[in-house]
């Protein structure tokens, strides 16, 4: 080993690596703690009996006081873990939090300020934000759970000044799931398309990935082919794109029925009953709303579809007549929960952007009126 530098403090290492010096210092503790305790003892008995310093009730007043001690000692060692890990460690987390929150007023988000931190990308504003709101401590395990979290309307300012700021589509498309995931819990849409377009469109050429600012300032982002299929984000949620536009697109009276009855149960638990009147303008007003989307879709009623309907969901619903009209009667041993799950298995594969449709106060504003 001649001629090595030491890079480490032999006595350091010893401390904090070695059992056997360990051992021997915990030792030499207790031996020491023992001798200090004797003393105390000793000087506790001379204030206690001061002309006695031997005899039967001398050796037990001092064993009484010795005890006593070690008793003390071991509540004083309590107390200061107690000051130290539930007082001293949250009341220091609670500055970091609160100089945290302070650095949050001071986030750039504007083209100035991200301009003159020389950012080279999106990830790397990503990643100063990210620094700045972080109050853990640099040994947290749980560091996740120790950011102060982006709103939604941050978030798209955010995603804003990276399109005005930084080249091809703001390198938006560079955010990885990591990069954002401890400050953008509160927009777990976002994440979800960043962790979709990674897995599954990234390095497919086929896909197209642009972002847009609307007239009303939200920024969405898609990664699109030619047949419009592909994800996209409109700002608040995340949509998996599986239509076309050159199809047209239907559904019928089962999709439309249990739509209904599961938004008419939300708003009132005791209604079991909608009439084909209302199914079929519940219906029609999907389909509106989903054409003004610019996705083609048509709904039909028909017997033959009622009559199919009412054979495959027979544990659902019956036809019958109320006020002179006709429709579907839920059974009553069904209640929300049972439409909700049959809904789940039905429209797994359905886009977000159909099912959103048919929860449009809009149209759901026509069961109310049943």
């Amino acid at each position: 080993m001649k001629n090595l530098l030491k890079k480490k403090s032999r006595i350091k290492v010893l401390l904090e690596r070695s059992e056997l010096i360990q051992f021997i210092l915990c030792l030499l503790a207790m031996v020491l703690l023992c001798i200090l305790n004797y003393l105390a003892a000793k000087w506790e008995c001379s204030l206690a009996i001061p002309d006695t310093n031997s005899g039967l009730f001398y050796s037990l007043l001092l064993i009484t006081f010795m005890a006593g001690n070690i008793v003390g000692l071991f509540l004083l060692l309590c107390i200061l873990l107690v000051l130290k890990y539930a007082v001293v460690s949250t009341l220091t987390e609670w500055i970091r939090q609160f100089r945290a929150f302070n650095n949050y007023c001071y986030i750039p988000l504007t083209e100035d300020e991200v301009r003159g931190f020389s950012f080279a990308s999106a990830r790397e504003y990503f990643g100063h934000i990210s620094q700045m709101l972080y109050y853990g401590g640099k040994d947290d395990e749980e560091k996740s759970a120790k950011y102060v979290q982006l709103k939604n309307a941050d978030l798209n300012k955010m995603l804003a000044i990276c399109l005005k700021v930084f080249p091809d589509n703001g390198t938006i498309f560079s955010l990885r799931y990591r990069d954002c995931k401890n400050i953008c819990d509160d927009s777990e849409a976002f994440m979800q398309f960043l962790d979709f377009y990674h897995v599954s469109y990234e390095s497919d050429e086929k896909y197209a990935p642009s972002a847009n600012i609307n007239k009303n300032g939200i920024v969405s982002l898609s990664v699109l082919n030619k047949d419009g299929r592909g994800i996209i984000w409109d700002g608040e949620s995340f949509l998996l794109q599986h239509f076309s536009k050159d199809v047209v697109y239907r559904f019928g009276i089962e999709t439309v029925s249990l739509h209904a009855f599961a938004e008419l149960l939300s708003l009132d638990p005791s209604q079991s009953f909608i009439s084909y009147h209302t199914l079929k303008c519940y219906g029609e007003k999907v389909a509106h709303l989903l054409k003004e989307k610019e996705i083609p879709t048509t709904f039909t009623l028909s017997r033959d579809d009622i009559d199919l309907m009412l054979r495959e969901y027979s544990g659902f619903f019956t036809e019958t007549t109320i006020n002179g009209e006709k429709g579907i009667l839920l059974s009553d041993q069904k209640n929300y929960d049972d439409m909700m799950d049959l809904l789940v298995q039905l429209c797994q594969y359905m886009p977000n952007l159909f099912l959103t449709a048919f929860s449009d106060k809009q149209a759901v504003r026509l069961l109310s009126n049943e």
